[in-house]
This record gives C-alpha cells, sequence and structure tokens, in this order.
C-alpha cells in the first residue's frame, strides 16, 4: 500500500474512533505525511478534514496547520519553478504544472567546446523538444505536459568526439514534474 492511501486510512479511523483526536494522533498523521513525500488531493483533503474535525484537540490542530502550511510552501515553490525557465542549477527539484503545461529548461551549454546537451529519458508521455536560440551558449527545451502524473526528465550533456585535451565528466540535470490533471 502507498504512503498517501496508508495516511488517508489511518485519518479514516482517527475521525471514526469516537474520541477525541491528540497531539499525538496528529504526530502519527503529520509524519506519515512527511513520509508520503508529494500527496495526492484525496490525501491532503483527509489531512484538512482531521484538522477542522470537532474531535480535534488544539494541539493535534497546531501540529496540522504546520504540515499544511508546510506543504502548502511547498506547492508554491514547486509551481514558481514550473513558471520560469528551469536551469541547471534547479536540477534534482520538482516542479508542478497542469495537464497542457509547457516548461521551459534554458541549459548552459559548452558549446564552444564541443558538448551539446541531450535527452536522455522522458517518462509519463511528455514530449520533449529542443528548440533553436540564437545564443549557441544556452541550450533550451520545451516540455509539453499532456496527461496528469508524475514525469521524470533526465539529460545529459555529450561530450565532443575524442582526441581534444583531458576527457571530463559529463553533466547532468534531472527534474520530476508533478501534473496534475485538475488544473490546481
Amino acid at each position: 500500500m502507498n504512503e498517501p492511501a496508508r495516511l488517508t486510512d489511518l485519518v479514516e479511523a482517527l475521525l471514526g474512533a469516537g474520541g477525541p483526536i491528540s497531539f499525538y494522533d496528529a504526530l502519527l498523521a503529520a509524519r506519515r505525511a512527511q513520509t508520503a513525500g508529494h500527496l495526492t488531493d484525496t490525501a491532503l483533503a483527509a489531512l484538512m478534514a482531521l484538522h477542522d474535525s470537532p474531535e480535534s484537540t488544539d494541539g493535534a490542530r497546531d501540529v496540522l496547520a504546520e504540515i499544511l502550511r508546510t506543504y502548502a510552501a511547498r506547492v508554491g515553490a514547486e509551481r514558481a519553478l514550473a513558471a520560469r525557465a528551469i536551469t541547471l542549477a534547479d536540477s534534482e527539484q520538482t516542479a508542478r504544472v497542469s495537464v497542457g503545461d509547457t516548461l521551459t529548461l534554458a541549459l548552459e551549454e559548452r558549446s564552444g567546446a564541443g558538448w551539446r546537451w541531450e535527452i536522455v529519458s522522458a517518462s509519463g508521455g511528455a514530449d520533449v523538444e529542443r528548440v533553436a536560440v540564437a545564443s549557441e551558449r544556452t541550450a533550451r527545451f520545451r516540455v509539453v505536459l499532456p496527461i496528469a502524473g508524475k514525469v521524470r526528465l533526465a539529460l545529459e550533456e555529450r561530450p565532443p568526439p575524442r582526441g581534444r585535451g583531458e576527457p571530463e565528466e559529463p553533466r547532468r540535470f534531472s527534474l520530476c514534474v508533478l501534473v496534475s490533471g485538475d488544473g490546481q
């Protein structure tokens, strides 16, 4: 069973128990939410229902309010990342978009030395294409996200042909994109 489902089951059990929901109960739910990482809409609604329950103690509400505040800040940062050109410094981050949105990757390229960024993988139905730009120093990619789900992008800078000095380690870029189907 995945973590968001386990969280939802725990919240349903707490709400159905008929007694007060303690600080400790809320702490268990908060830890499950942290373990889950990216919460589904169902898991998020369950946490809000637990927070809003008349059975929740003030301590429980404080714990749940903090986890909800933290999650809201993370979602905001993920949306802000998706709203701008994503650079090499953003590698290993998570962006959040809606179905049909387009991301722009702008990766500094060592093209003068013969290096070139190439797509290694794009899961989850993402359509990635290199876009021609005037600058030779930046490789631009347009990423169209047509279906909901989790997308993983991986790019690697390919080296020039052998014989041009000491071999260097290629740079790598990866990005996780959470695509929601409801425009949220």
